[in-house]
């Protein structure tokens, strides 16, 4: 989730964050609806995901702005039992662990009370070709997206991207993140600390 993310720093804390409550969402096999190209109705932001292995999505985040875009490569990682939110900026050195705190049927709720904005990051799919982000500072003041799917419309987005299947995106393959750690793509993690043991310099 790309807008006002840009100044987040690692901050995870596990003891913040309570553990999901349904069982069948937990697992990311529950998350076949975020696959695919994502897109606002005006095109200014945009989210592509992919399957990369059975226990990681990865995506990545544009978001069109005065200056440019701006770019976050993302990842929806099982670890340990958990579901997490991993998000890395450019200019940012790690990324940021949000553990999933709640979920129901086609929706989930990923925190880190530690994290300074945004605390609460949650995705509902209210229909298969509907994405609604809402990002808040887990006291309801932030902001909420809607997105289509690209496949119901030509989009900049998918024009920017390419066909889904003809690349699947990588943590790194944001413009501007050349050089930044890259974990192994589809690569299965233990636990947050193994898998942040791929982002340090």
């Amino acid at each position: 989730m790309v807008p006002r993310i840009g100044a987040a720093v690692l901050a995870l804390s596990m003891a913040a964050v309570a553990p999901a409550r349904s069982g069948d969402c937990e697992s990311l096999s529950s998350a076949e609806p975020w696959a695919g190209g994502w897109t606002t109705s005006d095109g200014g932001f945009a989210e592509r995901w992919v399957r990369v292995g059975p226990g990681t999505f990865e995506g990545i985040g544009t978001a069109m702005e005065r200056d440019g875009a701006r770019v976050e490569s993302l990842r929806l990682v099982e670890m340990s039992g958990r579901l997490y939110y991993i998000a890395k900026v450019e200019g940012n050195a790690m990324p940021t662990v949000f553990a999933l705190s709640d979920c129901g049927p086609d929706r989930w709720t990923f925190r880190n009370d530690a994290h300074d904005f945004p605390k609460r990051i949650e995705y509902v799919f209210p229909a298969p070709d509907r994405m609604r982000v809402t990002v808040d500072d887990g006291a309801g003041e932030g902001f909420t997206l809607e997105l289509v799917r690209d496949e119901a419309r030509e989009s900049g987005a998918a024009a920017q991207f390419g066909p889904l299947e003809s690349r699947a995106p990588r943590v790194g393959d944001a413009p501007g993140m050349a050089g930044a750690p890259r974990p192994p793509a589809g690569r299965e993690y233990r636990d947050v600390e193994e898998f942040l043991e791929d982002w340090k310099p």
